[in-house]
């Protein structure tokens, strides 16, 4: 009986020992817990606290891999050059990466819905973004990204003020199948790089001042049948011989031409090639 209850103790400490090893394997490439600050449930980064980090990867570890919100300003005038965000992630606070560098991108997990602050990514150095479902673009969210060169939109109910505003290397703006509806005042205003936009069938308003100061601006495709709601002069800043061409569906051309506001650019609408 003392040889099987020693042989018994034996197996499961053991046991003890290859799970211990097993989870020291599991997070042995973790980010040290000094490096960051959690909330008390793990949910919610509250601050990243070590200046000297410049790449992570947050599906990576198996603390951060949990959180599901990033909290204002969290990484705010850092060095981080790139970063991968975990797939439980739902939120990014006010000016949480406002000022960092991310010229070597952020990674959504894609397929999920993610809310943001304003000035998510104000001011910050990144170079191109595939966006995740959202709700809403926040207002400045991109503002003033000068290097900004590629948006890849996901599902999108609105674009709000001032979202990518003096976004100065992006040339083009493809909305088609995003679903928006809604394009704040001054969204695009000042891509003074921009030459090529397409906005879906589902936008029904523009804010004033959309693509005020575009100056390189050569053709909007719009595919809504009915003219959106137009809040202002979309084109301020521009002289008449700067207004870009319009292409709309064939069977809309007349609308166009007579909506409020709409009718100030006549000339320049054309049925899509």
């Amino acid at each position: 009986m003392k040889k099987v209850f020693f042989l018994a103790a034996s197996l499961a400490a053991l046991a003890f020992t290859s799970c211990s090893k097993n989870d020291d394997n599991e997070n042995k490439n973790d980010v040290p817990a000094t490096d960051y600050q959690l909330n008390a449930d793990g949910l919610t980064l509250v601050k990243w606290t070590n200046t000297n980090t410049t790449t992570l990867d947050m599906q990576a570890d198996s603390k951060l891999q949990r959180v599901n919100t990033i909290g204002f300003e969290a990484f705010k005038s850092l060095n981080l050059t790139s970063i991968v965000f975990p797939n439980s992630l739902k939120e990014i606070g006010e000016s949480a990466f406002s000022g960092t560098k991310l010229k070597g991108g952020v990674k959504f997990n894609t397929t999920s819905n993610v809310v943001f602050g304003k000035e998510a990514f104000y001011f910050s150095d990144i170079e191109s973004v595939q966006l995740p479902y959202t709700t809403e673009i926040s207002r400045s969210m991109f503002s003033h990204c000068y290097y900004l060169k590629e948006v890849t939109f996901g599902k999108v109910g609105v674009i709000s003020n001032g979202a990518f505003h003096s976004c100065h290397a992006l040339t083009q703006i493809d909305l088609k199948g995003s679903g928006v509806r809604e394009i704040g005042e001054a969204a695009f205003a000042s891509c003074t790089g921009l030459s090529n936009v397409y906005l879906p069938a589902s936008v029904e308003k523009i804010g004033d001042l959309t693509f005020g100061y575009c100056k390189s601006l050569k053709s909007i495709t719009i595919e809504a049948l009915n003219p959106p709601t137009l809040a202002g002069d979309i084109f301020f800043g521009l002289n008449a011989t700067q207004i870009p061409n319009i292409y709309v569906p064939a069977i809309s051309v007349d609308d166009y031409k007579k909506a409020a506001i709409w009718s100030t650019y006549a000339a320049k609408i054309h049925p899509k090639p």
